[in-house]
């Protein structure tokens, strides 16, 4: 299992206007243990504060099986 914590800039009105839109700044993948993981997201809430910034976590899981060749 892995984290991915993307870090998006806002950088004008929405089409609406009635809030910010937003383009992809940077991008962290990590498989830190969640309870790390709020720590790690909170740290970078206090770098990039929102509404300038919008940070999103994703998780990805992944499955394996042993194969056996003859």
């Amino acid at each position: 299992m892995t984290y991915r914590i993307n870090v998006a800039k806002g950088y004008g009105k929405n089409w609406n206007d009635t809030g910010l839109q937003y383009a992809h700044y940077f991008a962290v993948e990590t498989d830190m243990i969640s309870a790390d993981m709020s720590d790690l997201v909170g740290e970078l809430k206090e770098t990039y504060p929102s509404p300038a910034y919008d940070i999103t976590v994703t998780k990805t899981l992944t499955s394996s099986q042993v194969v056996h060749f003859l």
